[in-house]
C-alpha cells in the first residue's frame, strides 16, 4: 500500500514578514521554509518502489516548491515566480504557493498582481490569518482602503486579539471616512501589542483631528514623541501637533535653545550695484513659553523669543531681538479663536535701540477633518524706529495691517503636510517712501523621510508690493534724483524661498540645515537685491 501524501506540514515561519519589512508577533506566517527535507528523498525512493509513476508528480511539486523558497530567499524573483507558477500547474490547491506569489509581486511593486495572488491563497485556506493580514495590508500599501477595511474586518472575526488586524482596520476606518470607528480599532491595536503603539498613536491623533477633538489629537500626537522619540513617525507628529494645536493639554511649558552658524551673501540687505560682501554670523535663539491658565477650553500662555547674530566681518552691524507676547485661546468643538499679542525691540550692536514693534493678531483656526485646518486671520503693527532719519522721507514710522487665509492639509504617508494661502497687506508711514500696498501668496509642504526619522519643508513666498508716494530715489545709480513729486511710482516683486532639514539625534537634541533665498526686483537700481542664507544650527529642548 503506497504510503500517505497528505501528512502534515512543518511549522511555518515569520521571514515572509520580515521580507515586507513588518513583524507579525500573533502568530506564524502561512507559508513553509521548505517540504519535507531529507525526507523528500525516502519518500521519493519508496513511492517510485511501490507506487510507480504518478507518485514522482508529487515529488516534483515539492521540489520545485523548495526550489521556488530558496530562489525568493536569495531575490531571484524571476526563478521563483516560474518555480511557484510550476507547482500551480500541478496542484492548483497549493495555497502557499499562491502566497509567494503574491509575496512576489509585491517585492516588484504589481500590487494587482499581488492582490489577485493572495486573493487566491485566501480563498484555498480561508482560516489562514497570518495570509489574510498580508492581503489586507497589501491592500493598504495599493490604496484600496475600502477593500482593505473589508479584509480586516473579516480577519478581526477570525482572529479578534490579532493587533495588526487591528491596527490595519483602525487605519482603514480612518481613511475611508469613519475616524470614529477607526479610534476603538487603534486602540486595541496598541492594548494588545505595544510595539504598535507609535503607529496606533500617529493615527488617532488624525482621527481625534478629523473628529474635531483638539486635546485629544495633542495628546496622541505628543504620545509617540514621549514615548517613541526614535520612531520614524516621531517627527511628523511633532509637526502636526504645532501646526493643528495652539494648546497643548502635556507639559505648560517649553524651553529651547539653538546655537548655528549661518554664510550670508548679503547681510546688509544691499543692492548689488553697492559694494557688498559675503559674511559668517554666528547665531543663538532662545524659546519659552509658559501656559499661564488653562481650563474650559480656555488656554492663556506667554512666550519670549529671542536671537542674537554676530558677524566677522567688522563692517556688519551685530544684531539683537527681543519679543515678548501673550496668546489667549478659546476651543470650541472644531473651531479655535485665539488673540495674540507681541512687541518686539532691536538693538544695533547689542547696545543701541534700534527699533520696536507692537503686533496685534485675531485668528480662527478651523479643523476640517481630514481636508486638515483653514485659517483666516488680521494683523495690526506698529513700527517706531529710535534712530534719527537723514530726510523726512524716508522715515518708515507706521503702521501696518494684513489679513489673510491660510489652509493646511494633512496626510498620512511621506507627505505630512501642505498648506496654500494668501495675504494682502496695506501700509502707511510717515514718511513717503515705504508706504505701500500689496499682496503675498504661499505655498509649501513637508516631508518624513525613512533616514533617521528627518524632516524636510519648504515653503515658498511671492509678494507683489505697489508704493504708493513717488520714489525719491533716481531709477539708475549715478543720475540725478528727481524733483519732490516727480519720481517713479515703483512696484516690487520679492520672492522668497526657504527650506529646513531637521534630524533628531537623541530626545532632546536636533539638528538643522537650513536654507533662505530673496530675489527682490524694483525699478530702483539701489532698492533690487538678492540675498541667499545658508545656515547649521544645534538645538535643545528642555
Amino acid at each position: 500500500m503506497c504510503p500517505s501524501t497528505s501528512s502534515a506540514a512543518p511549522p511555518k515561519i515569520q521571514a515572509v514578514w520580515a521580507s515586507l519589512g513588518t513583524t507579525q508577533p500573533g502568530h506564524s506566517v502561512t507559508t513553509r521554509p521548505l517540504r519535507g527535507g531529507v525526507r523528500v528523498a525516502w519518500l521519493l525512493v519508496i513511492l517510485l518502489l511501490c507506487c510507480g509513476g504518478p507518485a514522482w508528480g508529487v515529488g516534483q511539486s515539492e521540489l520545485l516548491f523548495n526550489r521556488g523558497v530558496a530562489a525568493y530567499g536569495a531575490g531571484d524573483y524571476a526563478a521563483a515566480r516560474e518555480a511557484f507558477a510550476a507547482v500551480i500547474e500541478r496542484d492548483a490547491s497549493d495555497a502557499d504557493a499562491y502566497l509567494y506569489l503574491g509575496l512576489i509581486a509585491r517585492q516588484e511593486g504589481d500590487y494587482d498582481a499581488a492582490v489577485e495572488a493572495l486573493r487566491s491563497a485566501v480563498a484555498l485556506d480561508p482560516n489562514d490569518v497570518a495570509t489574510q493580514t498580508v492581503l489586507t495590508e497589501t491592500l493598504l500599501a495599493a490604496g484600496r482602503n475600502e477593500e482593505a477595511r473589508v479584509e480586516a474586518e473579516r480577519g478581526i472575526d477570525l482572529s479578534p486579539d490579532d493587533p495588526q488586524l487591528q491596527l490595519y482596520a483602525g487605519i482603514a476606518e480612518y481613511r475611508t471616512g469613519d475616524p470614529r470607528a477607526a479610534l476603538g480599532h487603534l486602540d486595541e491595536a496598541g492594548r494588545l501589542d505595544p510595539k504598535l503603539q507609535p503607529e496606533a498613536s500617529y493615527y488617532t491623533g488624525l482621527a481625534q483631528i478629523a473628529l474635531g477633538n483638539l486635546y485629544a489629537s495633542a495628546a496622541a500626537l505628543r504620545d509617540i514623541e514621549q514615548r517613541s522619540p526614535g520612531h520614524p513617525l516621531g517627527n511628523s507628529a511633532r509637526s502636526l501637533r504645532e501646526q493643528m494645536a495652539p494648546s497643548t493639554p502635556s507639559r505648560i511649558w517649553f524651553l529651547s535653545a539653538t546655537a548655528g552658524v549661518e554664510l550670508d551673501t548679503n547681510p546688509t540687505a544691499a543692492s548689488s550695484v553697492l559694494d557688498t560682501s559675503t559674511d559668517v554670523a554666528g547665531t543663538f535663539r532662545l524659546r519659552g513659553l509658559l501656559d499661564a491658565y488653562r481650563g474650559g477650553g480656555f488656554t492663556l500662555r506667554a512666550g519670549y523669543d529671542g536671537f542674537l547674530a554676530g558677524y566677522a566681518n567688522d563692517g556688519v552691524v551685530n544684531e539683537q531681538t527681543h519679543v515678548v507676547g501673550a496668546l489667549a485661546v478659546y476651543d470650541y468643538k472644531a473651531t479655535s479663536f485665539a488673540v495674540k499679542y507681541d512687541y518686539g525691540i532691536t538693538l544695533l550692536d547689542f547696545k543701541e535701540k534700534f527699533s520696536g514693534v507692537h503686533a496685534v493678531e485675531p485668528l480662527v483656526n478651523i479643523r476640517l477633518g481630514r481636508w486638515g485646518v483653514a485659517q483666516g486671520f488680521y494683523q495690526y503693527q506698529n513700527f517706531k524706529y529710535y534712530i534719527p532719519f537723514v530726510a523726512p522721507e524716508l522715515d518708515q514710522n507706521g503702521s501696518q495691517h494684513a489679513v489673510g487665509v491660510n489652509q493646511i492639509f494633512v496626510f498620512d504617508g511621506l507627505f505630512s503636510n501642505a498648506r496654500i494661502g494668501v495675504m494682502y497687506m496695506d501700509a502707511d508711514t510717515e514718511g513717503s517712501e515705504f508706504a505701500f500696498r500689496g499682496v503675498e501668496i504661499n505655498a509649501g509642504g513637508g516631508l518624513v523621510l525613512p533616514w533617521r526619522r528627518a524632516g524636510l519643508s519648504a515653503l515658498y513666498r511671492y509678494a507683489r508690493l505697489s508704493y504708493k508716494n513717488p520714489s525719491v530715489f533716481p531709477e539708475e545709480v549715478g543720475t540725478q534724483p528727481p524733483a519732490p513729486g516727480e519720481g517713479v511710482l515703483r512696484d516690487e516683486n520679492v520672492h522668497n524661498l526657504s527650506f529646513d532639514l531637521s534630524v533628531p539625534v537623541w530626545r532632546q537634541l536636533t539638528v538643522a540645515l537650513a536654507a533662505n533665498m530673496t530675489f527682490r526686483s524694483s525699478q530702483i537700481d539701489v532698492l533690487e537685491y538678492d540675498r541667499q542664507l545658508f545656515g547649521g544650527y544645534f538645538t535643545w529642548s528642555f
